[in-house]
């Protein structure tokens, strides 16, 4: 299969995964990837290739990340895309990725040390964060909550780095409290935010470029939260840039 670009539906289940995934670097022109992990327990290992696109699904089981010693992993890789559960947070990974554009990440992993780890990424375009409302596993709230703890109580995206980022996305039941400060994300133009529960979301005057907000809330929203939502049309609307904000409600 020396012709083979796209490998897709990979189970990762039996003790020969390791070595199956190992075999694809003999594909030299393979680049995408795309693979499921269905154990509870297990390491899903990444290997140096020319893959551009690589996404994998961890369902609602734990997936740990491991790495080789080698200095580069996937260089050429545009588009990485990780969803379900993982164990551990892959800022190993990620500061291995020079060339990414395209990330997406479970919203269980949003934490402020990791956003100052993707601020870094020189040509990250597009960032988001979600979580699919069937995969949800019990704890998923009161994690996030030890995330904002962890962060000083509030998530904040910190002055400085994420120099190409234009669009920035969140999408889950629950947003957990989020700020950004002054300096941040300078280069933001579009932020879209998809939710039944919110927390709270402040420092929108302090992206500089945004030119759009669309805000995405559940029919099942509480009052609690449509109050949240007036109170981010009202800090668009003071925004010196006159940014566009769009509300629409979703059913569930």
């Amino acid at each position: 299969m020396s012709e083979l670009q796209t490998l897709s539906g990979v189970d990762i289940i039996f003790r020969t995964s390791r070595a199956a995934l190992e075999g694809t670097l003999n594909l030299k022109k393979l680049s995408k990837i795309k693979l499921r992990h269905n154990r509870r327990k297990g390491t899903v290992y990444f290997f140096t290739s020319s893959l551009r696109y690589l996404a994998i699904d961890a369902g609602s089981f734990a997936a740990f990340f491991n790495l080789p010693t080698s200095p580069a992993v996937f260089p050429d890789l545009h588009t990485f895309k990780l969803s379900g559960k993982l164990s551990g947070a892959p800022e190993q990974i990620l500061t291995r990725m020079p060339g990414l554009e395209q990330l997406t990440l479970p919203l269980i992993s949003l934490r402020t040390d990791l956003l100052q780890i993707l601020s870094k990424l020189p040509k990250l375009c597009c960032l988001t964060f979600s979580m699919d409302p069937a995969k949800l596993y019990p704890d998923f709230l009161v994690n996030l909550q030890e995330n904002v703890s962890e962060s000083g109580g509030e998530i904040f995206v910190p002055a400085g780095g994420f120099d190409c980022l234009h669009t920035l996305r969140f999408s889950g039941v629950g947003l957990p409290l989020f700020s950004f400060l002054q300096g941040a994300m300078t280069w933001l133009q579009r932020l879209e935010l998809r939710f039944r529960m919110l927390d709270g979301i402040y420092g929108l005057e302090n992206l500089e470029s945004l030119h759009m907000v669309h805000l995405e809330v559940s029919k099942q929203a509480s009052q609690v939260t449509e109050e949240k939502v007036k109170q981010i049309e009202i800090s668009v609307e003071k925004h010196p840039k006159g940014p566009a904000i769009i509300c629409d409600k979703y059913s569930e």
